[in-house]
């Protein structure tokens, strides 16, 4: 029986002696995997590490083309509203330009039309002339009058016209 004892004991031993070397081997393998877990993990926080500051370059980059690009846009704005400007005052000079032709144009043709009406009547105040004489100088004096007078309508029409233009105008 002690050998029996003994040969239990010894395959106990073993089996024993078996399991902790399996255990050791299993823990070896853990600690082996653990490491290259760890390894692993510590090469994906410097790819991570890495491709984040690149990230951050190209976005900082990026933060100023945007700005560059929005300051062009502000200055050809800028232009373009000076463009404008500089479109209104030509159109507004080439108005007063023309206003000014036409107001030359309408005091020459008054200029004219009375013209008669001054020489006219200082003859007939003079008495130079006889009575056919006068009644030519009335009817040139009469005639001048009126075509004075054809004229202002002319422009009160013209005004009114164009006040209605204006007004009724969404430029």
């Amino acid at each position: 029986m002690t050998l029996m004892v003994l040969f239990s004991m010894a395959a106990f031993t073993a089996l024993i002696w078996w399991n902790a070397a399996m255990l050791n081997r299993a823990d070896q393998r853990r600690r082996k995997a653990e490491s290259e877990l760890q390894q692993a993990h510590d090469e994906l926080e410097q790819r991570v590490e890495a491709r984040t500051a690149d990230l951050s370059r190209v976005n900082e980059s990026l933060r100023g083309e945007i700005a560059e690009r929005k300051k062009a846009e502000q200055e050809v704005q800028a232009e373009q509203e000076q463009r404008k400007k500089i479109e209104e005052q030509f159109l507004r000079s080439q108005r007063m330009e023309s206003l000014g032709a036409l107001a030359g144009g309408i005091a020459h043709d008054l200029n004219n039309a009375l013209v008669p009406v001054l020489l006219g009547s200082q003859l007939l105040r003079e008495g130079k002339g006889n009575e056919s004489n006068r009644e030519k100088i009335l009817d040139l004096i009469s005639t001048s009058a009126q075509r004075c007078t054809d004229m202002v309508k002319q422009i009160v029409s013209f005004a009114r016209d164009r006040g209605r233009k204006a007004s009724s105008c969404r430029c």
